[in-house]
């Protein structure tokens, strides 16, 4: 059975925040995410668990071959645009602990 950091059963749907083994912040230190759990591998040893998340992107930094999925949001009143993309990543269940 996968377990979370504090013990509790590791689900799918569960919101949890911490660290996935590939998502670092720019000086290459990992970054604590929060995002909802949606699968789980069960393992003797280890249980890993993929998280997906929102994020917002800056697409004057998308390099040239990349393909990414965008949600674009436009608030009329200032004429501002954020652009956002659904990521995934995976770690060990027990990196993570549930929010909600």
């Amino acid at each position: 059975m996968p377990h979370l950091r504090n013990g509790d059963p590791a689900a799918i749907g569960d919101v949890v925040r911490g660290e996935p083994y590939n998502v670092k912040d720019a000086e290459g230190n990992p970054k604590e995410i929060v995002g909802t759990i949606v699968s789980i591998t069960p393992s003797i040893e280890s249980c890993n668990c993929t998280v997906a998340w929102i994020e917002e992107i800056d697409l004057n930094r998308v390099s040239g071959g990349a393909s990414v999925t965008v949600l674009v949001q436009s608030n009329v009143a200032d004429n501002s645009k954020h652009a956002y993309t659904i990521r995934t990543d995976y770690g060990e269940t027990k990196a993570f602990e549930k929010i909600a």
